[in-house]
């Protein structure tokens, strides 16, 4: 966090305007305020990377007590389904009761019958006996005849009893082995349910002190964080009470010095104020005399103007005037001289013309050619003459 300014930073406090060190000092405390918060930011997410492995542990134990809560059901579900088939099995049995005290009265009326069919013979006997007393053989006869087909008739109904009994028999004891093995199953499954519930059972306890553990370590590490919070923001504070404090010390003494500052500046721009009035009317006084040296400048200028004109026309005139003495005095007296002349006399209108400032149509290209030769050969014929004279003073 800032500190009270000091040392160096006096000095780029007072290389700085007042309003700009308060900005560079509460930009540097924004930037230690991001630091910490970051530092703060990291911290917590290191807690919560710690508490990933008790959720993980509190969501598996949510799996497997799920888990035990179905098995539980098919558990009580098996237990009902055995209870059901008990007492499908006690009814078999007292139905098999019932069918078995049939049983054993056919079994008496067989031996019954049997006991008669050993009676037969005792009634052949009486037959033969009758042979010899036929009214009574006939009466034994008819008696006899009338017992056996009663004997057989209740013979034949009571093995079809008995038949039709041992097949009810029959389908009773496979219904009683299927019931018995649905029962041995039924136990079976319900053993096993019993012994994933144990191990689910154990499971959940393992997990649970897994987790009592976890959250303790959590909440030593929550007390931990909480006491290291509480020292840090206790540290934060103090550390912002005092940059808060060392901020007002110095905005008070920024204030003075951007009162007196101020003072300074109102005395500096009134007496620029008055410097610059008495520049502004020096600058009039200025401007008035440099518009009278222009205009006698210009005046000056146009005189001096027509002045050099003038003299440059008196120059040429004199240049024009020796050049034809010169000329004259060197040529004779002849046509050629003439026409010479009468050319020279037309270059200086020309030439005055031009230096007046009036406009002539341009010559041609070949009479300035023409000029020129003339021009040529009449410096030739003066240099000759000039030689002859030369070698005639010789």
């Amino acid at each position: 966090m800032g500190l009270p300014v000091v040392g160096d930073d006096q000095d780029l406090v007072r290389s700085r305007t007042p309003c700009e060190a308060i900005i560079a000092r509460l930009e540097s405390s924004i930037a230690d305020f991001n630091v910490e918060r970051q530092t703060l930011l990291s911290q917590i997410a290191a807690c919560a990377r710690g508490l990933q492995p008790v959720h993980a542990l509190r969501r598996k134990l949510l799996t497997v007590t799920a888990q035990a809560n179905d098995l539980q059901q098919a558990l009580t579900k098996a237990n009902r389904d055995l209870a059901t088939k008990r007492q499908h099995a006690l009814i078999q049995a007292n139905e098999m009761d019932k069918c078995t005290s049939p049983t054993h009265r056919l079994a008496k009326e067989t031996r019954v019958t049997v006991r008669m069919n050993h009676a037969l013979p005792s009634a052949w006997t009486i037959s033969a006996e009758g042979e010899n007393n036929p009214q009574q053989a006939t009466d034994r006869e008819a008696a006899a005849s009338c017992g056996r087909s009663d004997t057989d008739s209740r013979s034949q109904g009571h093995e079809m009893h008995i038949a039709n009994q041992l097949q009810e028999l029959k389908a009773l004891v496979q219904q009683m082995e299927g019931t018995e093995k649905a029962l041995c199953q039924a136990t079976r499954s319900c053993i096993q349910a019993q012994q994933a519930r144990d191990a689910a059972s154990l499971q959940a306890a393992e997990l649970s002190s897994r987790l009592q553990r976890e959250e303790e370590r959590h909440q030593k590490a929550q007390r931990e964080y909480e006491h290291e919070m509480a020292a840090l923001r206790a540290a934060l504070f103090k550390q912002n009470t005092e940059h808060e404090q060392a901020l007002l010390d110095a905005a008070r003494s920024n204030a003075a010095d951007l009162a007196a500052q101020a003072r300074r500046g109102g005395q500096a721009s009134r007496s620029l104020e008055a410097a610059l009035g008495e520049a502004r009317r020096r600058n009039a006084a200025l401007e008035e005399e440099l518009a009278v040296l222009k205009q006698r400048r210009a005046a000056d200028v146009e005189g001096w103007t027509h002045d050099i004109t003038a003299h440059r026309k008196r120059l040429a005139a004199l240049e024009g005037a020796l050049r034809q003495a010169s000329v004259l005095e060197r040529m004779a007296d002849d046509e050629r001289r003439d026409a010479v002349l009468a050319k020279h006399d037309r270059l200086v209108r020309q030439q005055h013309a031009a230096a007046s400032g009036r406009r002539r149509p341009a010559r041609s290209t070949q009479e300035a050619h023409a000029i020129r030769a003339g021009l040529l050969q009449m410096a030739e014929d003066l240099q000759a003459r000039l030689s002859r004279m030369r070698s005639g003073e010789t």
